[in-house]
């Protein structure tokens, strides 16, 4: 009987080391699973973002966005020249005659302004002169009235824009 008992505990003792073992397995491999769905939830989180984002450019939100966000910047306005700050200012300045309330207290419709003798410049000044007017026509509070012999302004326009000698009389007019 003895052997039967040792072959018996010993069976048990097998058993039972099996046991553990498998237990252990178990345990490892839940660690595992876990492991797995944390790495799934990841990626599912990860394919919500990107369907999201997907949806966005579909509907021009990232476009949206990236305009409303270089706007916002002072990137570019930091580059601005002086054109630019000028047409700010001018811009503002018709803002604030033209609103109802200072159209009262002021009463100014229009700013007229009259160059003469555009004729007497230099090229260089002509051209500033020009671009300036250019500027301010693109605002219906400013009149442009421009004196010029339209054969010295041909001359000062062909000089700084090699181009421009070939221009028709019609065409400078309208300038």
């Amino acid at each position: 009987m003895k052997i039967y008992e040792d072959i018996k505990s010993k069976k048990i003792d097998e058993l039972y080391n099996e046991k553990k073992e498998v237990s252990n397995n178990v345990i490892n491999l839940k660690k595992q699973l876990e492991q797995i769905e944390v790495t799934k939830n990841s990626f599912i989180d990860k394919q919500v973002i990107i369907q999201h984002d997907i949806q966005d450019i579909k509907n021009g939100k990232f476009f949206k966005d990236f305009i409303l966000n270089r706007i916002s910047s002072n990137d570019y306005s930091k580059h601005l020249g002086l054109i630019s700050l000028i047409r700010d200012d001018f811009k503002e300045l018709e803002e604030f005659l033209l609103s109802d309330t200072n159209n009262e207290k002021y009463n100014i419709d229009r700013i007229v302004l009259y160059i003469d003798d555009l004729d007497r410049c230099s090229d260089d000044l002509v051209i500033n002169v020009l671009e300036a007017v250019h500027l301010l026509l693109s605002f219906k509070l400013f009149v442009v009235v421009v004196g010029v012999d339209s054969r010295w302004l041909k001359g000062s326009l062909a000089n700084h824009f090699k181009n421009f000698k070939d221009i028709d009389d019609i065409t400078l007019n309208n300038i």
